[in-house]
């Protein structure tokens, strides 16, 4: 099962439905409907140089 993935605009990857951060508000574009964060990395690199999961609802994915 899928889930739907953001970039907000400090190249934060976010999962919309479970995130609870304060950046998760800012501004963000749709990455896609995908299986993992990993996958929402992948795809947000190529809005971004670097992305980083957020803590709050991707922590296998943040790395800071």
């Amino acid at each position: 099962m899928g889930l739907h993935y953001y970039v907000n605009k400090i190249a934060r990857i976010t999962e919309t439905t479970r995130c609870t951060s304060i950046y998760a508000r800012a501004v963000a574009l749709y990455v896609g409907y995908l299986e993992n964060c990993r996958d929402a990395v992948r795809e947000a690199c190529g809005i971004y140089d670097r992305v980083n999961g957020c803590f709050y609802c991707s922590p296998e994915c943040h790395t800071k």
